[in-house]
Parts: structure tokens; C-alpha cells; sequence
């Protein structure tokens, strides 16, 4: 009986390790393939264009089509280096100086990044705020997050839709910020994965428009080494409500 606490601790952590080693090896064979894909496509761009004499103009077309492939591969490893650099800090192992800033214009900043594609797709962006709130926060962490967050909502609402943002201080000095958009919403089944790394629900979403299933996953990283919370809901043909909620200095 006496040993039964530290055996019971000792299992529950060797489960963790597990659980991390496995989360490392799928990350690593899913990194592996996501990374395959654009090299191919790159090397067999350049073969093409080697294959035989061409002319100046076509020799262009091929260096052009490589560095878009080349700019999709560098837009990968920046993703996958970010997530590794949020999951660090989440752990503890790497320290950062911040200092404070106001959270809704982190919000207001990443809805004009946003506003280009909001205006092709004919979305308003709608944002509300009940105050200003201070948080300790690197801003381009959280506009990062933001932007994420504002690009699924924009590009899955149809045209003439709105998509809210509202920020809102609770009584426990948790901000919260929501993000609803009027779009075909979130399978019930696909829900309990969308922040999985390289997780792509919609078959239909190409590599080429649909991105590396990789935003979400950050968002979550960057959100929880703020020690807060992010989460979806959603309904078939009602649209998506995704929650943050991050603590203030008050909280901590």
C-alpha cells in the first residue's frame, strides 16, 4: 500500500512518455510526406525543362514554376518551425521576454491582413470589443493566430456572409475571443481533429488552396503556451464558433 502511489505515478508518467514519443514519430512521418510532395514536384519541373534545348521564354516559364514550388516548400518549413518553437514554449524550454500590449488591436491588426481576401470573397469582417484588454503576448504570435482563424472563417462563408470577431473580458479574468462565421460548418466527425497536425478534413481542399493542414495545429500550440484554451463548435449548415480564451495578468 505504501508503494502504491509512486507506482501509480510512475506508470502514469511512463504513459505520457509514450504518448509523447508516439506524437513525435507520427509528426515525424507526416512531416516526411508533406515534405516529399513539394521536392518531387520541383525536381521534376527542373527535369522537364532539361529534357531538351528550349527557348529563353520557356526556360523562364520552368525557373518560375519552380520557385513557386520552392516558395510553398520554404511557407512549409516556416510552419512546421513556429509549431516546434510554440510546442518549446508550451514546455517550458524556451524563455521569452514580453511585454504588454492591447489584445484587440492584435485583432484589428490581422482583420485588415485579411481584408484583401475578405473583399474578393464579398465577407464583412465584424469586429466588437467590450474594452480594451492588456495581455503579456508577443502581438505577432497572436495575429498569427487570428489570421488563421479569420482565413477558415472567410473562406468557408459564402459570398455576401458575415464573420464576427468578439472579444469579451469574463468575471475571472479570462479574455475571450470568438470568431463566428455563417458557412457549411465542421462535420461532427471531423471536429475532434481539425487542430491535428497536417490534418485535412475536405478531400476537395487541394494542396495548392487548402494549405498544409498546419494552421490550426499552431494556433492551438501558440494559444496553450499562453496557458489558455481554443475550441470548436460547430453545426451542419449553421457555420463554425471558435473559442479563445487566454488568462490576464490579474488571473496569473
Amino acid at each position: 500500500e505504501e508503494l502504491r502511489p509512486l507506482i501509480e505515478a510512475m506508470v502514469l508518467m511512463l504513459a505520457r512518455l509514450q504518448d509523447s514519443f508516439q506524437q513525435q514519430k507520427e509528426f515525424l512521418a507526416n512531416a516526411t510526406h508533406e515534405l516529399k510532395t513539394p521536392v518531387a514536384v520541383l525536381k521534376s519541373t527542373l527535369q522537364l525543362v532539361l529534357q531538351r534545348p528550349r527557348t529563353a521564354e520557356e526556360y523562364r516559364a520552368g525557373l518560375e514554376r519552380s520557385l513557386e514550388d520552392l516558395e510553398r516548400l520554404e511557407r512549409l518549413l516556416q510552419g512546421m518551425l513556429r509549431l516546434a518553437r510554440a510546442e518549446q514554449w508550451s514546455r517550458g524550454t524556451l524563455r521569452r521576454d514580453l511585454q504588454p500590449i492591447d489584445l484587440a488591436a492584435t485583432c484589428q491588426e490581422a482583420a485588415e491582413r485579411i481584408r484583401g481576401l475578405a473583399e474578393a470573397r464579398r465577407v464583412e469582417i465584424k469586429l466588437s470589443s467590450n474594452g480594451a484588454v492588456a495581455l503579456k503576448a508577443d502581438p505577432e504570435d497572436l495575429q498569427l493566430v487570428w489570421m488563421n482563424l479569420l482565413e477558415n472563417a472567410v473562406r468557408y462563408s459564402p459570398e455576401g456572409a458575415l464573420v464576427e470577431v468578439g472579444i469579451t473580458r469574463n468575471t475571472n479574468n479570462f479574455v475571450q475571443v470568438v470568431f463566428a462565421d455563417h458557412g457549411p460548418g465542421i462535420p461532427a466527425s471531423e471536429l475532434p481533429h481539425i487542430f491535428d497536425r497536417f490534418y485535412r478534413g475536405d478531400p476537395s481542399r487541394t494542396r495548392a488552396t487548402g494549405g498544409f493542414g498546419l494552421g490550426l495545429a499552431i494556433s492551438k500550440a501558440v494559444i496553450e503556451a499562453y496557458g489558455g484554451t481554443i475550441r470548436a463548435e460547430s453545426a451542419s449548415e449553421l457555420g463554425t464558433r471558435m473559442t479563445v480564451e487566454l488568462p490576464t495578468p490579474d488571473a496569473r
